[in-house]
Order: structure tokens, then C-alpha cells, then sequence
């Protein structure tokens, strides 16, 4: 029988969740090193794929965000060390099939599937060479300059002095409690982007189901969407996203992935769609020093 591959990952994204104290919240994840990367192709990983790798390099205390192939690391002049255990990312695939249609002219089609493939992580490979890390690294008064500007650049009508972080749709407005009011200025603009992430989904813009009420599936997977888009934007800020709020959102979380092997790709490419959207927002300069 062939494997399930939706059901492959969202089994993996479940077993991180599940891991998690709802009691004791963290983020199954760390996006304090980055957006995962191809590390022969330096390409970015996108989507679900973010969510897996961070996940399982948080779990396993990997120092790096680099992922190979098998047959990368060899092309790398390097060696999966043995009784390593990879992790499964996925990809579309896609092939050219020529039907017939209901007037009977024949018609190609592009047909697109899911694909797996096993990547390991660059501490579980020797014989690399050595990492090269950039010569300078952003100071906090850098990183947080640079999510304030971020921020200003969406063009956003955001508004401090509420006793809570909230977007309303019928006011197209992002209500903040004040700034002192955070543990850290990290905690005050991952916060902030989670809330952008819902002004994303506004009807001018990408036009998402808002309709959700507090305590249903719908409100909470547009919550997952937010939490996923501000743990994208943070880690391409340099900032740590560590958010308190979603353990009441956990348990609906994993009930909806377990109910729904599609979700999570539903929800991380929305929240993708939603993190270049702001991204798009931000002067070519800036944008591409983020």
C-alpha cells in the first residue's frame, strides 16, 4: 500500500504538539536560528517543511539550521554517520498526462502530487566543512529596530492602551496593550506580527474566513495561522518568538490536525501566503535585509 504522505507529516507535526505542557507553554520550535535552509543549495525551506525541521532540531538540540540529503551530504564531501535517523519533508511533484475531454479533444494536463524525501541535519553529518557564520550579527537594539520598521512599513492601523493584543476585522484595527506592559520588547513585536498575521486575512487583502467565535475550530485554526505567520516573520527578524497565549489554543489545535491530515498544510500556507504578504509591504532595501 503506498504511504500516506499527508498523513506522514501531519503525524509528525502532531507528535511536536503533543509533546508541549499546555500547562507550561513554548512553541514546539525555535526560530532563533532562522529559517531552515537546503545547505547545498542555500535555498530557504518553506511552509510545513519550517515547521518539522525547527521542531525536530529544537527536540534533538541541533546547533544549526542547515538540512542535506543523503546524497547531498556525500556530494558535500561529507557522511551520515550511522544509526542517524532523518526527518521526512515534503515537495510537490508534478507530471504531464493527456486526457480526453467531455467534447473529445484531447487535452494535456499538468498533474501535481506530494513527495517525501529524508534529510538530516548538518550536526548529524562529519566531514563538512565548517559552518560559515557572517562576520557580523545583529545587536537587539539592531534586530528590534528593524522589527519596528518592519512593522510601520505594513501601513497598519495599530493602536496601543488596550488591556489586550487583539484585530478586529469590522475596524480593519490592531489594538496593543502598551509596550511596557511586555517581558521584553521580543515578546512585544512577536506579538505584535501575530496580529498582523490576522490583519492579513482582512477581505481588501488576502481575503481569509474571519469568522471563527472564540472556542471553535474555525477561530482556532485562524489563531494557528497567525501563531505560524509571526514564528515565519520572527525568525527572518532574527527575533525569538516564544508566545504565552495559544495553550488555550492547543488541544484544538491537535484535535483539528488528527481530524484533518490537510490542515497543517492548509495553515502553514496561509501563513506563508500571509508572511510575504507583509513581507511585500517593506522597501526593496529593507526587504532584502531582512
Amino acid at each position: 500500500m503506498a504511504q500516506d504522505k499527508h498523513q506522514l507529516i501531519t503525524d509528525q507535526i502532531v507528535d511536536l504538539f503533543e509533546k508541549v505542557d499546555a500547562g507550561d507553554w513554548h512553541q514546539p520550535w525555535s526560530t532563533s536560528a532562522g529559517i531552515p535552509r537546503n545547505g547545498r543549495t542555500g535555498n530557504n525551506y518553506r511552509g510545513v517543511n519550517v515547521l518539522t525541521l525547527w521542531g525536530t532540531a529544537l527536540v534533538n538540540g541541533y546547533s544549526t539550521n542547515e538540512w542535506y540529503t543523503y546524497r547531498q551530504a556525500q556530494k558535500e564531501g561529507g557522511q551520515v554517520r550511522k544509526g542517524e535517523s532523518g526527518v521526512k519533508i515534503c515537495y510537490l511533484g508534478k507530471f504531464k498526462k493527456t486526457i480526453e475531454t467531455d467534447d473529445g479533444e484531447e487535452e494535456e494536463r499538468t498533474i501535481r502530487f506530494l513527495k517525501t524525501s529524508t534529510v538530516f541535519n548538518r550536526d548529524q553529518i562529519d566531514g563538512l566543512e565548517p559552518l560559515d557564520i557572517p562576520a557580523h550579527q545583529l545587536s537587539e537594539e539592531e534586530r528590534i529596530g528593524q522589527a519596528e520598521a518592519f512593522v510601520k512599513n505594513t501601513g497598519a492601523r495599530i493602536e496601543e492602551g488596550s488591556p489586550h493584543a487583539a484585530y478586529s476585522p469590522a475596524k480593519d484595527r490592531v489594538t496593543m496593550p502598551d509596550f511596557g506592559h511586555f517581558e521584553s520588547p521580543e515578546a512585544y513585536y512577536t506579538t505584535l506580527l501575530h496580529e498582523l498575521g490576522h490583519w492579513t486575512g482582512h477581505p481588501t487583502r488576502l481575503d481569509r474566513d474571519m469568522s471563527g467565535r472564540f472556542g471553535d475550530d474555525k477561530y482556532a485554526a485562524e489563531e494557528l495561522v497567525a501563531e505560524l505567520t509571526s514564528a515565519f516573520l520572527s525568525a527572518e527578524l532574527g527575533l525569538e518568538a516564544d508566545l504565552k497565549d495559544p495553550a488555550r489554543y492547543l488541544k484544538s489545535w491537535i484535535r483539528i490536525l488528527k481530524e484533518d491530515k490537510h490542515a497543517i498544510f492548509t495553515a502553514s500556507r496561509k501563513a506563508q501566503d500571509a508572511a510575504e504578504f507583509l513581507s511585500d509591504l517593506q522597501p526593496a532595501q529593507e526587504q532584502d535585509a531582512a
